[in-house]
């Protein structure tokens, strides 16, 4: 399985312990979820879906193994109504996971505790311009 570091970079190696937890968790929250609730006859794979998009998120997590739980995180980078399916499934399945998963939701709850790290450097994309003001030619003096 391919990962990407915060910097976009594919890596080949497997993802750290960190984030390997929450994939556990994640497909855990979602098995106790799909039991209860079955995906409807004319969307069978709608949460295969949903988890290969949450798996996604996890591996591009701009935070990487210094991450905060989710619902503490400043970053959003689930779309809305994706986000709002997640919430909903853990929303269920969390209290539920003490039963079925002890030592998976006792350590998402102190995860959970846990104050959000500061954001890592970030580098820019291609797609950002760089700043007018900051550029080269202003600083010479060339960019009157």
């Amino acid at each position: 399985m391919q990962f990407k570091n915060h910097h976009g970079n594919t890596t080949m190696t497997s993802p750290g312990k960190r984030i390997q937890r929450e994939i556990r968790t994640i497909r855990a929250m979602l098995a106790l979820y799909e039991r209860s609730f079955p995906a409807p006859a004319d969307d069978a794979d709608y949460y295969a879906r949903l988890q290969d998009y949450a798996l996604k998120r996890l591996q591009k997590c701009y935070y990487g193994e210094n991450k905060p739980a989710c619902k503490q995180c400043p970053i959003h980078c689930y779309q809305p109504a994706k986000r709002e399916a997640i919430k909903a499934i853990m929303r269920w399945a969390g209290p539920r996971m003490l039963l079925h998963h002890p030592i998976l939701a006792i350590r998402h709850l102190l995860d959970d505790r846990k104050p959000v790290p500061a954001a890592p450097p970030r580098e820019r994309t291609a797609r950002e311009p760089k700043s007018p003001i900051l550029s080269d030619d202003s600083a010479k003096g060339k960019g009157r």
